[in-house]
């Protein structure tokens, strides 16, 4: 038993399904324990101020790793690993290296100056927060200053782990995160409080280092400090520029966007709880194929292999668009009995179950584009350009906060807009109900997003819509008769379930839901679709004792 865990370990995917499905099953698990993390926090905080501290007390370190921690990002490094490991071990070894020394020397002194001017910074990304409360949230962001740090680390070790195919130990490192964070809510919270909560995040961040280290030495490539390659570690920041600006302009809108939250008490919780349950689809789906897919595209571009090129990432799109839409129409359909089972308990009443409902239903309606955004993105790193995804993203991220505040203003001064908002939405007569407009910008933003990154890929990729219209039409309306039998299945059922325990809630969803399944199956099944035959096929192999087959259009680079 222990020999074979040790095989999965060091084990090598190169199919780009099987490194996916991987990936997916991987996020699943990640997934799972966040379902234990979200259950738990909600059952001691409800949607409440506290919660609104802790959550909120994350925007400076997330800041920071988004922003500086990007030069060490897998995308910006893969591709330098791939030039570095045509020169062998010991070269990969010292440019790491240099990589290492250089993150770890600036992450250090920025993380400092932090610490020193938190007091200074956070009046101005929660001014909805009382003293007292912005006085917590110094705390507590003081204490997850280390996290970045060693997430950073994370995608020094990720990036060499992927460009050696051991998917395993990179997809098992968010669900070792989670574990973390579920250890400083049982056993560290008790003894103090949310700060408990917080080390648990550190002790996460650590654990998802660690678990990446057994490879890294097996392989001799582990990083040390090395002041050397200073010219490489100088084209690595030039590189990472464009992606640096594109997310520091996402996670202002995201800053923006708790600052509004922050005016209603339990805003910032109800936005995060809904962000994190729709984020299941796009972490285990589209996540999952733009990581497996992106060292292939970084070979394929390399090696002036356009037609290959193309044909992986319509590939990758076409099964991000199958996975995605019925998904998607099963989560707005089943959005009550989802927050009521992951959630609901303890101090989480009704009236925040409705209103997580509502902001989970907004959010996924952008799962696909945010899916998309994330693999386009990919594929036009991998072909050099980031300027193009730069401007894009950045306008994108400018969007969405002129739209939250826009709606805001309008949701406050338009009874018949939020009359019609709240009647679609089932959240009538709730406080708190204008949070609601906050994911509605977002996923506008990203609808927007992915449209412009779909016209500009034609100018390097011909005919990428050709080559995904067909997947997205069947997935489309596959989508829309799984939640009709979803919805009319509720309908039909709610007499045969207690409504009022876990079990009847859960057993309810779970019957319609599988119905919705069975009949999306046999319609892919029906329309002969392309994407349903080769997932089947995928999981019809023998992932634990099947070598790995190279494909030569589905070969990840090594």
């Amino acid at each position: 038993m222990v020999r074979r865990i040790i095989n999965l370990l060091h084990k090598e995917w190169g199919s780009l399904h099987e490194a996916a499905l991987l990936l997916g099953s991987m996020a699943l698990v990640a997934q799972l324990l966040g379902f234990v993390r979200d259950r738990l926090l909600a059952s001691h905080f409800g949607a409440s101020a506290q919660l609104d501290i802790y959550y909120s007390a994350f925007r400076v370190p997330d800041f920071l790793y988004d922003t500086l921690g990007s030069a060490v990002a897998i995308t910006v490094l893969i591709p330098f690993i791939a030039e570095y490991a045509k020169k062998g071990n010991g070269e990969l070894r010292r440019f790491m290296s240099a990589m290492f020394t250089a993150f770890i020397s600036a992450f250090f002194v920025i993380c400092a100056l932090a610490f020193i001017f938190m007091p200074k910074i956070v009046p101005w990304l929660v001014p909805g927060f009382s003293p007292v409360e912005q006085a917590m949230n110094i705390q507590v962001a003081r204490i997850l200053l280390l996290s970045p740090i060693f997430q950073g680390m994370s995608n020094l070790y990720g990036a060499l782990t992927q460009s050696l195919q051991r998917f395993f130990v990179y997809a098992i490192s968010p669900a070792i995160y989670n574990l973390g964070i579920i250890f400083g809510i049982i056993f560290l919270y008790p003894y103090f409080g949310i700060y408990g909560i917080a080390w648990g995040v550190v002790f996460g961040a650590l654990l998802q280092d660690l678990i990446m280290l057994p490879v890294l030495i097996r392989e001799r490539l582990v990083p040390s400090v090395f002041f050397g390659h200073l010219k490489d570690v100088r084209r690595v920041l030039l590189t990472s520029v464009p992606r640096t600006i594109a997310l520091t302009s996402s996670h202002l809108a995201t800053i923006a966007i708790i600052g509004i939250a922050s005016h209603v008490e339990g805003g910032v919780a109800v936005f995060t709880f809904g962000m994190t349950l729709q984020s299941i689809t796009f972490t285990i789906i589209g996540s999952s194929y733009s990581v497996a897919a992106f060292p292939t595209f970084a070979k394929f571009w390399a090696d002036q292999e356009y037609h290959h090129f193309r044909t992986h990432l319509l590939s990758a799109a076409r099964h991000i668009i199958f996975w995605s839409l019925p998904i998607t129409a099963l989560f707005v359909v089943l959005r009550a009995q989802i927050v009521r089972v992951i959630l609901g308990t303890g101090r989480f009443d009704w009236s925040a179950t409705r209103l997580v409902a509502a902001a989970l239903a907004l959010f996924v309606i952008s799962v696909v584009a945010q899916s998309l955004v994330s693999l386009f993105t990919r594929a036009f790193y991998a072909a050099g350009n980031s300027k193009v995804p730069l401007s894009i993203n950045a306008f994108s991220g400018g969007l969405i906060i002129a739209l939250a505040y826009g709606l805001t203003w309008v949701f406050g001064h338009s009874l018949t807009f939020r009359y019609f908002i709240e009647t679609i939405l089932r959240v009538d007569g709730i406080y708190g109900t204008s949070v609601l407009m906050l994911p509605l910008a977002y996923s506008l933003g990203m609808i927007f997003n992915v449209s412009m990154l779909l016209i500009a890929l034609h100018k390097i990729v011909d005919r990428v819509w050709i080559g995904m219209r067909r997947a997205f039409i069947q997935s489309f309306s596959i989508a829309v008769i799984m939640g009709f039998v979803a919805y009319h299945m509720l309908q039909f059922s709610v007499s045969y379930f207690d409504q009022k325990t876990l079990l009847g809630i859960f057993g309810q969803g779970l019957v319609s839901g599988g119905l919705a399944i069975i009949v999306g199956v046999f319609f892919f099944s029906i329309l002969d679709n392309e994407e349903y035959k080769e997932t089947k096929t995928a999981l019809h192999r023998k992932f634990w004792k099947q070598k790995p087959i190279a494909v030569e259009t589905e070969t990840v680079i090594q």
